[in-house]
């Protein structure tokens, strides 16, 4: 069986929840927002509620729900809102909800029968929150993944916080990998982050959607995940560098785009760079290695090499200046390295920081 197509470093969406405005959806069930009532059992009536129904679809990947929230303003008005995940695309599953998968997405929504609405309402008044972005990678042979998700343990940003910090997990029920944080207690600065073994996770708790859509198509031994959550509109804006949280304006981010937030997590969580994350830097220590982590973030942000050496040397004294530019040279000789290497070889560590 072949591996996956464009696996290694492809950020792409797993998950989301889009809200439209009741106004602007054409027509919905009744099932959405009727009401509830309280009664003995005699049958007497005590109590009238509204209700926030959930329908979900048997395989729990879609789900719809008419509720009061915060939509684009500041007071709560009345929305549909809709889950989806990517197990929705079957065969496609490992693509992610993108522009070319997105009419799989319409169309199951439309095959529900419990809402009417326009695709183009849906891309421009829809607005995301909640959004899971993920990356999945082959776990090269020297790697260990118990040991990198302890290694990971030991590099997790210590807090004293509730709902911070890590915790690994290798059991029958949760399955094997590290989570930092928590989606409850999720913030813009410390973003829900989970690693796990995507290929365990789908031959036990996704068994039967792995043999209807992925056994026989898809070679997943050493598959493994990053995920990161992007709960609002803020994280949208402070992570991706846009203030635009419509589903069309999601659809249209490159996956280069989709890895700032696996950056962002990566960064909010780790102190340091982890052990498996680059073979060539190995070695470098204290300002040497301040700067290779700075370089190689400026480089692959767009950045060019005199830009590096122009932050590198700010403030710096003539002889002193000479000194920095001479190591950001040697280091940017580790990186070409580095970066050759990566082109050989999918290394999982720096799939984790979203970089290619």
């Amino acid at each position: 069986m072949p591996k996956i197509g464009r696996v290694s470093n492809f950020a792409t969406v797993d998950s989301l929840q889009v809200r439209v405005p009741l106004v602007s959806v054409d027509n919905y069930a009744d099932s959405l927002t009727e009401n509830t009532f309280l009664v003995t059992s005699t049958g007497e009536v005590l109590e009238e509620r509204t209700t926030n129904r959930v329908h979900l679809t048997k395989d729990k990947d879609l789900s719809f729900q008419v509720k009061n929230v915060r939509h684009s303003g500041r007071e709560n008005i009345p929305c549909l809102q809709i889950m989806a995940t990517s197990k929705l695309l079957g065969q496609r599953y490992f693509d992610g909800i993108n522009r070319d998968t997105f009419q799989i997405l319409y169309d199951a929504i439309q095959r529900q029968g419990l809402v009417d609405l326009r695709r183009e309402v849906l891309l421009s008044q829809g607005l995301v929150t909640d959004v899971d972005v993920k990356i999945d990678a082959y776990l090269p042979e020297h790697v260990n993944f118990v040991d990198y998700t302890k290694q990971l343990e030991r590099d997790c940003r210590i807090s004293a916080k509730i709902g911070e910090g890590c915790k690994r997990y290798n059991n029958q029920d949760q399955g094997q990998g590290i989570q930092f944080g928590t989606r409850k207690t999720a913030t813009v600065g410390r973003p829900f982050l989970k690693v796990y073994n995507k290929a365990l996770e789908l031959q036990t708790k996704s068994a039967e959607f792995n043999r209807e859509h992925i056994s026989g198509h898809h070679d997943i031994q050493g598959l493994v995940r990053t995920e990161v959550t992007m709960k609002n509109r803020e994280s949208f804006k402070r992570v991706l560098g846009t203030s635009n949280s419509s589903l069309g304006s999601l659809l249209s981010f490159s996956p280069q785009t989709l890895n700032k937030a696996v950056t962002h997590a990566g960064n909010a969580h780790l102190s340091k760079v982890t052990k498996y994350q680059s073979r060539t830097s190995t070695g470098l220590s204290g300002n040497s290695l301040t700067i290779y982590n700075l370089m190689r973030n400026c480089l692959e942000s767009g950045m060019c090499l005199e830009d590096v050496i122009d932050i590198a040397t700010t403030g710096h004294s003539k002889k002193s200046r000479q000194r920095a530019r001479s190591l950001v040279k040697d280091l940017f000789s580790r990186y070409e390295l580095e970066r050759e290497d990566r082109e050989n070889e999918s290394d999982f560590g720096l799939t984790l920081f979203g970089v290619k």
